[in-house]
């Protein structure tokens, strides 16, 4: 009732605005997964580290639905704006369909663009793609702390769009040959008051945080011989106020943060419209992580069918708490087949999931008992495996 209400009252903001909507858009989307978790023993219990220990596996129907719309004001031609709503706004788009509350709509983005013949302004909650820098930033967030286990979340998007505004500047160069696009980002996390809006992880969050980040960056687009090739970067330098107990200086009220990432496309539209992509996210925290991921896609078409591989890798070095000093070494390799039929678009594929720990550093495991510092180094224990995960499933979505 709650989501239909909300739907009911942007319609008459948007109505009461004298706007006229343009383009409606939006998906269905079922899915049903297989999957089997093997579980390893990990460095922090009881036993060798490395060994099975369970292996579980269960079977998901899933369901997830966006509908969202367009609009410009009728007296101002260069004054538009979006709202778009769907399922698990804070998780993942896809949901149990056992779960009614995944199923409720939430807002993803609601903004108004401001198209000047200089420059564009977007205000609100901004539409922004995922990639590896995003990817990795949004999961930072998950246990903004990670006073835990640091694994969780790394290869999950949650980044479905930003809060703030951002302003770009188009320039056309050689003929529109090179389209360059320097842009500013003002981005900021805190919602509802004091609420992140990320999913909740298993652990909670201890120190709830107050944080924001500006980023410079730049798009480059090249078309030339039929190739077309995508250059987009992004340097943050984010804020957060942190509590003074973990803070390295007692008297600072932030943490140093370093943040930027890189997104290489290239497209050949008339070679079976094929596709590479290479994408590379840096974030570190003053003495609380240093993260890395990278993500590797190629995808090519052949008599209407897509094929799709991807190769993410993600590393994370833990400065605080029971990892200190640890590597968490994740991978995950995807392969996807895409043929529409009739308008549904079906999509089988397989994904492999690793995930290892490489415990040089963990202060206990340094100097193991009867040994001296001096043999410490090279008696440290071989990266063991923690988790695997295998996941079948077949998506059909239907577009309108």
């Amino acid at each position: 009732m709650k989501g239909l209400l909300t739907i009911v009252l942007l319609l008459i903001y948007v109505g009461s605005l004298h706007a006229e909507i343009t383009e409606w858009f939006g998906l269905v989307s079922f899915r049903q997964r297989s999957e089997m978790i093997k579980e390893f023993t990990d460095y922090t219990m009881a036993g060798e580290p490395g060994t099975w220990k369970k292996t579980e596996s269960d079977n998901k129907t899933r369901l997830g639905y966006r509908l969202g719309f367009k609009f410009n004001f009728s007296d101002y031609e260069k004054l538009t704006g979006g709202i778009t709503l769907r399922s698990g706004i804070n998780s993942v788009m896809h949901q149990n369909i056992s779960s009614s509350e995944g199923l409720k709509p939430g807002i993803q983005e609601a903004y108004i663009n401001w198209n000047t013949p200089y420059a564009e302004l977007t205000l609100g909650k901004i539409p922004q793609a995922g990639n590896a820098m995003w990817d990795i930033y949004a999961a930072s967030e998950v246990v903004d702390w990670r006073l835990y286990d640091p694994r969780d979340g790394v290869f999950n998007d949650r980044m479905s769009a930003l809060n703030g505004a951002r302003l770009q500047v188009p320039i056309d160069l050689f003929e529109d040959m090179l389209v360059l696009t320097p842009r500013a980002i003002f981005h900021t996390d805190k919602v509802n008051g004091y609420k992140l809006e990320f999913n909740e992880s298993d652990q909670a969050e201890k120190h709830p945080i107050d944080h924001y980040s500006y980023l410079f960056g730049i798009n480059a687009k090249v078309d030339y011989m039929g190739f077309e090739y995508e250059l987009d970067g992004d340097y943050g330098l984010p804020y957060r106020l942190g509590d003074k107990m973990a803070t390295p200086d007692p008297d600072s009220l932030y943490y140093e943060e370093a943040l930027w990432g890189i997104t290489n496309t290239l497209r050949a539209p008339d070679y079976c419209n094929s596709v590479l992509q290479v994408s590379y996210g840096f974030n570190e925290r003053d003495s609380i992580f240093k993260a890395t991921y990278m993500d590797v896609m190629a995808s090519t078409e052949c008599y209407g069918f897509r094929l799709t591989g991807k190769y993410q890798k993600g590393d994370h070095e833990h400065q605080f708490g029971t990892y200190r000093g640890s590597k968490v070494l994740r991978t995950a390799w995807h392969l996807s087949l895409n043929k529409t039929l009739w308008g549904l678009d079906i999509q089988p594929r397989v994904i492999w999931f690793d995930t290892e720990i490489d415990p040089t550093g963990i202060e206990f495991l340094e100097i193991s008992e009867g040994e001296d510092s001096g043999e410490s180094s090279e008696n440290a224990p071989e990266v063991k495996q923690t988790a695997s995960k295998t996941r079948i499933e077949i998506t059909a979505t239907v577009r309108f």
